[in-house]
């Protein structure tokens, strides 16, 4: 045994506590590296007088009776872990759960099945302050709303795979107003917020991030899910003064509530919401500025793509398929162009009166698929939006309802509002990679007739094409084309 690195025996440590000069003591209790056997913990250790903190890593056997008398009371600080593979097997006694602790950790055991208490049995939330966590036990059964009564909790981390751990993820966080790092992804928890409460003043409210953690204060994480449902309650947009990590996962729906562009804090853009069926439906939001992924797939939202996105100057890759988008998503240009409208090879259809938008500067853009939205635009206007953003490397417009002959590259050339083409020529489009068109309504031979062998992908051959004085527009890095599905177009 380690306490204060000072190695006692276990009949010193039974002692009538005078002996202990009222001092308290840390158990450290591993095995070493090299020791094969089963680590078990002794229930002798429910007779120890003077400790406060207990750290064990057992590998095997049933959990101790009495083990919550440890320390006769002063018991402040438990981790209990196993190693990822064995650790303390069977249940949990309904008694541990009185134990009078501030910090509480069960980790990595995955034989051990709890069950976690219920409200009435959780008496350990009298005591429990600091840090709450409990993860790699995936055999836990039981429901999380005990934790509904422990309102001074400060670090909170639950996760499991366990399909039997249930409970209404929403009513655990707004219990406990002073969170700072709210962890709690379950395979089977989540549920729908109750209407009228008052996020705003939870997300106001002072955070801590507990006595064990070095974060900086003024700082935030929550992350709840996966089987969220309902409506994302406004309220948490207060939370954008000091959130870092802000994800709310599962099937929420309803239009999006806030803008998320005063996000400005979050770190490795992990800003997440929804992301399984329904989803969230209106237009998009606005996004922090800072951010370099912008990833809104699988839900009902209807477009554009904000104005407001032109902000972020890093973006590298914007993902908005599976969607509901039925404008130009990228809405750059004449705003009021007739997206069902081609050009022909003299001079482009007359453009409607309105307002010419420059396209921003995404000099690190490489990726965009707006896959699978019913936005119904002919292949010259879908080129010539695309064209805008000429370090593109991968363009996935599958079933988007796309239609015209796709042959015409000189369709490329970018159009000012006097009329005028720009930026035509010397192949401006000379990072494209990866073209996705599959599943649209394109028709005729064009330029992608290179024979069956080059139907889904390129042979190594520069794509050259001229039509009147628009010459020299190509993709010498194209390598992969997919048009499956196309009914009517003919190789």
């Amino acid at each position: 045994f380690q306490f204060d690195f000072i190695t006692y025996s276990m009949a010193t440590l039974t002692g009538a506590r005078s002996e202990w000069y009222q001092r308290k003591y840390a158990i450290h209790w591993e095995a070493s590296e090299t020791y094969t056997g089963v680590v078990p913990l002794p229930e002798s250790f429910a007779q120890l007088k003077a400790v406060n903190v207990m750290w064990v890593k057992p590998t095997g056997g049933p959990w101790p009776e009495e083990l919550e008398n440890t320390g006769a009371g002063g018991l402040r600080w438990i981790v209990i872990s196993g190693n990822g593979t064995h650790g303390l097997e069977g249940t949990i006694p309904a008694g541990f759960w009185n134990v009078p602790v501030r910090r509480l950790v069960i980790s990595d055991m995955p034989n051990l099945v709890g069950p976690l208490p219920t409200y009435e049995q959780a008496g350990v939330c009298g005591s429990l302050d600091d840090e709450f966590a409990i993860f790699g036990m995936n055999s836990l059964r039981g429901s999380l709303d005990f934790l509904t009564r422990c309102t001074e909790l400060k670090w909170l981390y639950v996760r499991t795979t366990s399909p039997d751990v249930t409970g209404n993820l929403w009513d655990i966080l707004y219990a406990s107003p002073r969170l700072a790092q709210a962890s709690l992804l379950e395979l089977s928890a989540g549920g729908a917020d109750t209407p009228g409460r008052d996020w705003e003043a939870w997300c106001m409210a002072e955070k801590s991030w507990g006595s064990t953690r070095q974060q900086t204060q003024g700082e935030m994480v929550v992350e709840l899910g996966y089987q969220l449902s309902g409506t994302l309650p406004a309220g948490l947009k207060a939370c954008e003064r000091m959130a870092t990590g802000f994800a709310f996962l599962g099937s929420l729906s309803g239009i999006f509530p806030f803008s998320l562009k005063g996000f400005t804090l979050i770190k490795d853009d992990y800003l997440q919401f929804g992301g399984s069926a329904p989803g969230f439906s209106g237009p998009l939001p606005e996004m922090p500025a800072q951010f370099k992924v912008v990833d809104w797939s699988g839900n009902q939202f209807t477009g554009p793509i904000p104005l407001q996105w032109s902000e972020l100057v890093n973006v590298s890759r914007i993902d908005v398929s599976r969607n509901q988008i039925t404008v130009p998503p990228l809405q750059w240009g004449h705003i009021t162009l007739d997206k069902t409208v081609p050009r022909d090879n003299e001079v482009a259809y007359a453009l409607a009166p309105g307002v010419f938008i420059d396209p921003p500067v995404w000099d690190k853009f490489t990726a965009l698929s707006v896959a699978h939205n019913p936005i119904g635009w002919h292949q010259s206007f879908f080129f010539s939006t695309v064209a805008r953003y000429p370090s593109l490397r991968s363009v996935d417009a599958t079933n988007t309802s796309m239609f015209g002959m796709p042959g015409d590259l000189y369709d490329l050339a970018i159009w000012d509002e006097t009329m005028m083409p720009v930026n035509s020529g010397g192949g401006h489009m000379s990072s494209l990679e990866v073209l996705q068109l599959g599943e649209n309504d394109l028709l005729g031979f064009g330029v992608f007739s290179l024979g069956p062998q080059c139907r889904a992908v390129l042979c190594e051959v520069a794509v050259t094409i001229s039509a009147a004085y628009f010459h020299g527009l190509f993709f010498p890095a194209l390598r992969v084309v997919e048009l499956q599905n196309n009914a009517r177009l003919t190789f």
